[in-house]
């Protein structure tokens, strides 16, 4: 999911792989390979700013956040946000799995609704000072 960020500039690759380092020891996936895409937003099926691929017997995520994804005025998406929200299902994954959670359920709204906010937190935060 991501929201709108007033930055105007566009998402390298080489950022990217940044922000996937810099947040995967931050949420302690440091056991983890993640590799991160830059697609096209129409690429992704679930309409959204990023999806996440999990692949627990693995330890590997593959996640695809949107490069061009524009908001109704002109801003891009958030793309750490994003890329942070699409993190969180890692450790998640397992809670969706094994309690069958439907996407198409008040449940999984739900769900995704407290990832949204946790990475908007947790982004925040580290905006503001954190390290």
């Amino acid at each position: 999911m991501g929201r709108a960020t007033k930055r105007s500039e566009t998402l390298t690759k080489k950022r990217l792989d940044l922000l996937v380092t810099v947040w995967r020891k931050r949420m302690r996936l440091s056991d983890w390979d993640v590799r991160a895409l830059l697609v096209d937003a129409d690429a992704l099926a679930s309409g959204g700013n990023g999806e996440c691929s999990v692949y627990p017997r693995l330890n590997q995520a593959v996640i695809r956040i949107a490069s061009n994804r524009e908001l109704g005025d002109g801003t891009l998406h958030d793309h750490e946000a994003t890329l942070v929200h699409e993190l969180l299902h890692i450790d998640s994954d397992a809670f969706v799995r094994y309690t069958d959670l439907k996407r198409d359920s008040l449940r999984f709204d739900a769900y995704e609704n407290f990832i949204e906010k946790t990475s908007q937190v947790l982004v925040g935060a580290y905006r503001k000072g954190g390290k």
